[in-house]
């Protein structure tokens, strides 16, 4: 199977044996794009909902991820954990038990799910009521993200940009919202100065959206 992350040029497929990332950009034709796998990573197994990943490289150790599918197979949610593990058990033991999949998952889209999208609302369309639920769901995750920095190496803050910038693009397409589509100004632009909106800004903690 194989699935697009909506609009960054990027393709993961998955197979028995390996997860393959692609890339889409030229070929030796300028006139002419496709898609070419740049990585390719061998699966240990796939079982319940965890991924165990084998070194690359063919030395030891194992890295591993969660998965879940919604929309009927047309989104696959993938959580990769950020450390290593020396056994096949570990791995999956680690996933199975971890605290922020929410927090650090990516979506990935099938083609019937893009062409869905294609048919919500700009975010040039966005209501302040909307905008406001985007900022409290920022503020919801923010225990949780204090909480993730605890257990990780602090050089992972430089991943809260990231998690942020899911969170919020999740929030907008459970609202109706495209938000990968076009749009005539930075959609922060259109509330910034509003009065709701600093409030929530000054409460902002971790996930910060300025």
């Amino acid at each position: 199977m194989g699935y697009d992350s909506y609009n960054s040029k990027l393709k993961m497929g998955i197979t028995d044996e390996f997860m393959i990332m692609y890339s889409y950009g030229y070929t030796d034709d300028p006139n002419n794009s496709s898609w070419r796998a740049y990585d390719s990573i061998p699966i240990h197994s796939m079982d319940d909902g965890v991924i165990v990943i084998k070194n690359k490289r063919g030395g030891a150790g194992f890295a591993a991820g969660s998965f879940t599918f919604r929309e009927n197979g047309e989104v696959l949610k993938f959580a990769q954990l950020f450390k290593k593990f020396d056994s096949p058990e570990a791995a999956v033991k680690a996933a199975e038990e971890y605290k922020y999949t929410d927090l650090i998952v990516k979506e990935y889209y099938r083609m019937g799910e893009m062409s869905r999208l294609e048919n919500k609302k700009s975010l040039d369309e966005l209501t302040k009521k909307d905008f406001l639920q985007v900022m409290n769901r920022l503020q919801a995750y923010d225990k949780e993200m204090e909480g993730f920095l605890a257990s990780e190496d602090q050089r992972m803050r430089r991943m809260i940009y990231r998690f942020t910038e899911g969170i919020i693009n999740r929030t907008f397409v459970e609202l109706g919202y495209n938000p990968y589509k076009m749009t005539d100004q930075w959609f922060f632009e259109k509330f910034r100065d509003d009065p709701d909106v600093q409030q929530r800004m000054q409460a902002q903690v971790y996930l910060r959206l300025e």
